[in-house]
């Protein structure tokens, strides 16, 4: 069953676009490439080296010098106090600024830190490595297995969603947002119109989808939130059809004339 669902689901990601900023070191490039999220980049080498060793995982999430101890790359990247964190992926790692400072700043910190990239991306090997949280385990359940699937189809970005709980006895499922999907102002839009869309169409038990913190809130609220998120949803969805009806009629009336 698992592998026709994932087969059948399939969510459009938004288009990332290279930027036009590069930096080099010892031949070495390392493109940037925007996220939707304004305040993180995906950056990007060239030649492709690994930047996350297969243990690790598909991505780490790194805020703070404790954490960084495992890459010299995260240890430079965190020197910069308006660097948030750095999620370390297999062959790129996204950076989330600061709101308060300039992209051109953060390139031109790192183009004067960055060295020797093939001694940076180095990451030496994992002690205690995290669990990924959404590998399925024979002790999950059937919908935390579906769950954790259809998670794992949904496009990167530059950032992953990962599940957290399941609370069976409200329908409710948690999931935490990392790297450029973390604090991004379309988060909500994510979160509702592509993971729970796609969750609950798949998994009708599945009653909504929650950001981490959210499950906190009091039933009620949460319900009042979902109800309204759902109603802007579907205002948007049907702005949508009117605009594309209309541009399709315009196109009609060029043509015809």
């Amino acid at each position: 069953m698992l592998s026709r669902l994932t087969k059948s689901a399939s969510i459009l990601g938004s288009a990332v676009r290279n930027s036009p900023m590069a930096f080099f070191a010892r031949f070495v490039s390392i493109k940037s490439a925007v996220t939707p999220n304004p305040n993180a980049k995906r950056f990007e080498t060239y030649p492709e080296m690994i930047i996350l060793p297969e243990a690790y995982g598909k991505n780490l999430e790194i805020k703070d010098f404790r954490q960084a101890q495992v890459s010299p790359l995260a240890q430079l990247i965190l020197s910069i106090p308006e660097i948030k964190s750095v999620t370390m992926n297999p062959t790129s790692f996204v950076v989330m600024k600061k709101p308060s400072v300039a992209w051109d700043y953060i390139h031109s910190v790192l183009d004067s830190k960055l060295e020797s990239i093939s001694y940076l991306v180095t990451v030496y090997e994992p002690q205690n490595v995290p669990e990924d949280p959404n590998t399925i385990k024979d002790s999950d359940c059937e919908t935390v297995k579906l769950v954790k699937e259809l998670l794992n189809t949904y496009p990167a970005d530059g950032g992953d969603i990962l599940f957290d709980a399941w609370f069976p006895e409200t329908g409710e499922v948690v999931v935490r947002m990392i790297g450029a999907c973390e604090d991004c102002p379309s988060s909500t839009l994510t979160l509702k119109q592509g993971v729970e869309r796609m969750v609950m169409h798949y998994i009708p038990e599945v009653k909504r989808v929650l950001n981490k913190g959210d499950e906190q809130l009091p039933l009620e609220e949460r319900e009042r939130q979902s109800n309204e998120d759902r109603k802007e949803m579907e205002y948007l969805d049907n702005f949508n059809k009117e605009l594309d009806r209309l541009i399709a009629e315009e196109k009609a009336r060029a043509k015809s004339s």
